[in-house]
């Protein structure tokens, strides 16, 4: 678990905008939207978060 300090620098802004998409688009759609990532979609996310994207 990371610090309130660490994990807002890392990852405060990308959450906010990610909020922010959620509250246009309506927790409907966003819901619909979590029901359909898939595995791959995750592990593509996290290559690109890691920068690893020969995985």
């Amino acid at each position: 678990m990371l610090p309130p300090e660490l994990w807002e620098s890392d990852w405060g802004e990308g959450h906010e905008r990610l909020e922010d998409l959620k509250n246009k688009l309506g927790e409907g759609l966003w819901s619909q939207a979590l029901d359909r990532i898939t595995d791959t979609d995750h592990e593509l996310v996290d290559a690109l978060i890691t920068g690893d994207l020969n995985a």
